[in-house]
């Protein structure tokens, strides 16, 4: 992650999470592990948790299921990749959200 990016999606989570505070909403945010993979990532994660808010896995790497160039094994390994860099965070649930591949149906 980029100190520029870095920067972008600081200002981006404040937005986000001082208007969940605003409305006193609790969120779900379900990570992907490799946008959370460096000291940046843990300090924009680490602000959701702090506040209270859920912390759950989207794959390290997105990965689909559904993809016949993935093994069960490649997608397995993806998804606790993922579980080691957020699972020390105390609101950290062990949910999973499966990747939805959407298709474009011509009418």
């Amino acid at each position: 992650m980029s100190d520029s990016f870095y920067f972008i999606a600081k200002e981006k989570n404040k937005r986000l999470l001082n208007t969940l505070d605003k409305h006193s909403v609790k969120a779900a945010l379900f990570v992907q592990g490799k946008n959370m993979d460096s000291s940046n990532g843990q300090k924009l994660l680490k602000e959701w948790d702090d506040r209270g808010h859920q912390i759950s896995n989207h794959t390290y790497s997105y990965l689909s299921h559904s993809s016949n160039k993935v093994t069960f094994d490649e997608f397995s390994k993806d998804i606790l990749k993922a579980e080691n860099l957020i699972k020390g965070f105390p609101h950290f649930e062990k949910f999973f959200v499966f990747l939805i591949c959407m298709k474009a149906i011509q009418v």
